[in-house]
This record gives structure tokens, sequence and C-alpha cells, in this order.
């Protein structure tokens, strides 16, 4: 019994600093998000707008009951490319697609502070949660 404890320990650990790493690697807004989809692609721009319709009270994107929202993006190259961001969580779970530069449903990260914990904790502590109720038999 005592191994397993370490193990859930070693694990816990490790979810920990891979989580922490993602928290402060996070960008805080939708156009540092998208700055970094461009950079990654080595796409030079003079400037990005980002709407951003669900502020100020994230209650207005789910209204209808639809789990999806949108944002308009306007990146400036030589001239305006037009594109949109599609959220499917507050937020979170967020995909940027650029036609004209040929960006289609890319996975955009979870914006700063938007989950009390970034994803992969999230999935880590579901995964020892489970271990443990198969510890106890249940």
């Amino acid at each position: 019994m005592h191994w397993k404890l370490v193990v859930v320990i070693v694990a816990v650990g490790a979810v920990l600093v891979v989580g922490a790493a993602q928290l402060t690697s996070s960008p805080r807004t939708y156009r540092q998000a998208v700055a970094a989809a461009l950079d990654e692609r080595e796409i030079a721009y003079r400037d990005i707008q980002v709407g951003e319709p669900c502020r100020p009270n994230p209650h207005y994107c789910f209204a209808s009951g639809r789990r999806t929202s949108y944002a308009t993006v306007v990146v400036y190259i030589a001239r305006p490319v037009y594109g949109r961001i599609e959220c499917h969580a507050y937020q979170a779970d967020c995909y940027l697609s650029l036609w004209d530069l040929h960006i289609h449903s890319v996975a955009l990260p979870d914006l700063a502070g938007t989950r009390p914990l970034p994803r992969v904790v999230e999935y880590g502590k579901s995964w020892l949660r489970e271990r443990i109720r198969r510890l106890r038999g249940q």
C-alpha cells in the first residue's frame, strides 16, 4: 500500500508542475492568443483587432442555450484580413479561423484565469479520483 501512495504523490506533483507551466504561459487576451498563432506561422502583421461580444457578462454568450460564442478578428497586413474565433466554453476551448491566410479552426490556448485550474490539472484530478475509487473498491 505504501508504494501506491508514492505513485499518487509523484503523479500529483507532475500534474502540478505541468499545470503551473501552462498557467504562466497562457495569454491574457484573445489578441495575444491570435498574435501567438500568427507568430508561430511566421505571418507578419501590423495590428490585430478582436471583438469580444461576450463582455462584460459571460452569460450573454449562452443566453440562448447554445454553448458556442464567436468573436470577430481583423488582422492588418497589407490589407485587412477578416476571420473569427469560435469558443465552445466561455473564453475557453477556442478555435481561430482566418480563411484568407489558410488558417482554419486552429486551436487557441485558454485565456489565463479562465478555468480555476489549467485543463491538464483538471484531467489529472479526474484520473486520480478514478484511481482512488478503484483502490477503495467502489
